[in-house]
């Protein structure tokens, strides 16, 4: 069984993620495996020598499991290499909106602040901080084509497993002066064994924030820090 959802979907059969091919389909269509089980058991309550519910009160007991182990696949966005030197150049090549502007040139201008754009789009290595440097290296290379400014540039596959386990007692007693009374208990224990993680390294800072807008009245998004 294999499925995909909606946001994967939109992955392969955008044409800026690369061309539609088999191959493309294939990598990124998630395989899932899930198993199913239930049985049931049940009998009228008889206690030799205590008691015999035969055809008064019966029990039944039953279980159902199902162990499902699927691959989770979705793009991501991370860091090209020359982002990771400060190096924002190939965005700005897209258009003005891509523009980082210096957070320490802000000089005002009546009610609003300006700030200068960085030369080049690009953010000097003595603007980067030695934390942002470290924390950087967590984030692995691109290893798709993405959109033309760097986004869904990462597919990973992840396996997910979850169990579910759930037994259920029930017991009927039928009496001539009450009519039929029955119970029933269940539990259910279910173990995941991940959970999503998404990476957003427009959120990795690397010094003070840097606005993609170099006026305070018009910010559009914080996109690096430098």
């Amino acid at each position: 069984m294999m499925t995909r959802n909606f946001f994967t979907n939109g992955f392969i059969f955008d044409p800026t993620t690369g061309p539609i091919t088999a191959q493309k389909i294939k990598d990124n269509t998630p395989f899932t495996r899930w198993l199913r089980y239930s049985a049931a058991v049940g009998g009228p309550v008889y206690l030799p020598k205590l008691y015999n519910g035969r055809n008064r009160t019966f029990w039944m007991f039953g279980y159902q499991a199902h162990n499902r182990l699927r691959t989770v696949a979705g793009p991501l966005t991370v860091p090209t290499e020359a982002m990771r030197r400060g190096d924002f150049s190939s965005l700005l090549a897209l258009g003005a909106s891509y523009q980082i502007y210096d957070p320490f040139s802000i000089t005002a201008e009546g009610a609003r602040f300006r700030r200068q754009p960085m030369p080049g789009n690009i953010v000097t290595g003595n603007r980067i901080s030695a934390d942002a440097r470290r924390y950087v290296k967590y984030f692995p290379l691109p290893n798709a084509t993405g959109t033309v400014d760097s986004l869904n540039n990462y597919v990973r596959a992840r396996p997910d497993k979850q169990d579910l386990y759930q037994p259920i007692v029930r017991l009927d007693h039928n009496s001539i002066t009450i009519g039929t009374v029955a119970g029933a208990a269940s539990s259910a224990t279910r173990s995941p064994s991940s959970t999503a993680a998404s990476i957003n390294w427009w959120k990795a800072a690397t010094c003070a924030a840097a606005s993609a807008s170099g006026r305070t009245g018009a910010t559009r998004s914080t996109r690096w820090a430098c």
